[in-house]
């Protein structure tokens, strides 16, 4: 089934329960909307092409997303006596939100979801995507010998992130990070865990297929160190991250496998991993808590985590306190298309779209600090979005899918879409215009992946850009090396050492 179709089934039940305020309708339409999305995205699971269609994916999980945390909270408001789904909605903000205001920011997204698939779907779309995927698939070519600098070489850096103190948790420790000042590595750091996640998949390709046992040890205890420090990296930014690093793995894994797993081991795999990552989450909030004795939790992970982790495993109290504070934050915390909501609700005369502003400003913010150093005269993120709709005056869940209505209104489910989708295609045919190798292929399409899921949920416009800014200076720097190399009578390709294999067919071909 196309996905615009997928997501087109959803969007009925959530118009009607925009209409008649009711719960049960509410919880029919999130239904609906998950049994669909899920069904979609585990038909495409070990279609490698499927796999990295992106805008179609992330139109789906975005879908997914919006109908999980509607249904998941109505759940745990049925399931807790004490709680009343009408009530939370109307204490959340500033107050006054009822149950089809909410529903109708659902159905924004959902049509917004309707349309980045159908960008998606085009035939100019499809046939980038067919040619990344050949790219992609020629990594298995890659020498285990070449594979393992590139790893090896990622977990020194971030060795010296960690033992230096520089990373901190869900923070960098370096001068005004805190002031939403972020250095241009930091961007580039990005980039190069989301290779490393792609690149952990495809070495437990590489370990399942190694001939013999001594070959599947070492493998294995490289794989396991890799997993290891970039779970340990995603940590410190939060949950959200922790578990788009889990997913992930998930992902890449069977792509690179390029089979589905079977129900038993899928099965098994849930039930050894969804304790452990229930269990660092409890302790990710208990970190962000008072319990956990620290004046302030954006210190160094090196720092905080031993004595916070002691703290949390030798004291069940404790445990028991967090948990039940977790689960007072999940009653509100997944419905984040609350502002947009707000947004929706306001009347006419108290709202005025930002229309060109948001993007525009975006825009700027992503350009480095020392190229344009005067970004505070351009408001942006919530001070650009509280000067035109009185929703509040903090902290807020942002959202690429609010920008779009706030600068646009409800015609802002074109625009944006299509600067999503018009994004993630421009950067696939950067790479593939400068026949960039493989490996740098990876460099700059696996940040994609997580642009296209938790991101797309929970962040600005701003990070699209950031992404766009990495991708043009990987793509730029690769271009670069290919022409020196090309002058010294090699090529990118012989640099990474892959060769031609009849096995793979037309995906080792450009």
């Amino acid at each position: 089934m196309n996905p615009s179709a997928a997501i087109a089934i959803t969007i009925p039940g959530w118009g009607i329960a925009s209409l008649v305020n009711s719960c049960i309708v509410s919880d029919v339409a999130s239904t609906v909307g998950v049994v669909v999305t899920c069904s979609w995205l585990w038909s495409c699971v070990g279609n490698s092409f499927q796999m990295i269609r992106f805008a179609r994916c992330g139109a789906i999980v975005l879908c997914f997303l919006q109908n999980f945390a509607w249904l998941f909270t109505s759940v745990k408001h049925h399931l807790d006596s004490s709680l009343d789904i009408s009530e939370t909605l109307n204490e959340t903000m500033f107050g006054g939100l009822v149950i089809s205001d909410y529903a109708a920011a659902v159905l924004y997204c959902s049509i917004f979801c309707f349309a980045l698939a159908f960008f998606g779907s085009l035939r100019f779309v499809k046939s980038l995507e067919r040619k990344l995927d050949q790219v992609l698939g020629a990594l298995k070519l890659l020498s285990t010998k070449s594979l393992l600098p590139v790893i090896i070489s990622l977990l020194m850096a971030e060795a010296f992130l960690v033992s230096t103190g520089i990373v901190g948790t869900r923070t960098i420790k370096v001068d005004g990070f805190e002031d939403g000042e972020m250095p241009v590595w930091y961007f580039l750091v990005s980039s190069m865990t989301s290779l490393q996640l792609l690149l952990n998949g495809l070495l437990l390709w590489k370990t399942v297929e190694a001939k013999n046992r001594s070959s599947r040890l070492f493998l294995g205890g490289i794989l396991a160190c890799s997993i290891l420090v970039v779970l340990f990296l995603y940590f410190n930014q939060g949950r959200r991250d922790l578990a788009f690093c889990a997913f992930a793995h998930f992902w890449w894994a069977v792509y690179f496998f390029g089979n589905r797993p079977g129900f038993i081991k899928a099965l098994a795999a849930v039930a050894i991993c969804l304790p452990l990552l229930y269990y660092s989450m409890l302790f990710n909030n208990f970190m962000r808590s008072g319990h956990a004795g620290l004046d302030n939790y954006r210190v160094s992970a090196i720092e905080a985590i031993p004595g916070a982790l002691k703290k949390f495993v030798m004291d069940p109290a404790m445990r028991e306190l967090e948990q039940e504070r977790t689960s007072n934050n999940l009653s509100s915390r997944p419905l984040v298309a609350t502002p947009l909501a707000y947004c929706i609700r306001l009347p006419a005369e108290k709202k005025a779209y930002l229309l060109h502003k948001d993007l525009f400003h975006s825009f700027i913010w992503s350009i480095p600090g020392p190229l344009f150093p005067w970004k505070e005269n351009f408001p942006n993120q919530e001070d650009l979005l509280y000067q035109s709709f009185a929703i509040g005056d903090k902290d807020t869940a942002d959202s690429i899918v609010l920008s779009a209505y706030a600068s646009f209104g409800w015609f802002g489910v074109i625009t944006h879409s299509l600067f999503i989708s018009s994004l993630i295609a421009g950067t696939v045919f950067a790479v593939m215009y400068t026949k960039t190798p493989p490996i740098g292929t990876a460099l700059v399409c696996a940040p994609i992946l997580q642009l296209i899921t938790v991101d797309l949920a929970e962040e600005s416009t701003t990070s699209f850009f950031n992404f766009a800014r990495s991708a043009i200076f990987f793509v730029v720097v690769l271009w670069m090396l290919d022409a020196i190399l090309r002058r010294m009578g090699r090529s990118s390709a012989k640099l990474i050492a892959i060769k031609q294999n009849s096995r793979f067919g037309p995906r080792c071909t450009r």
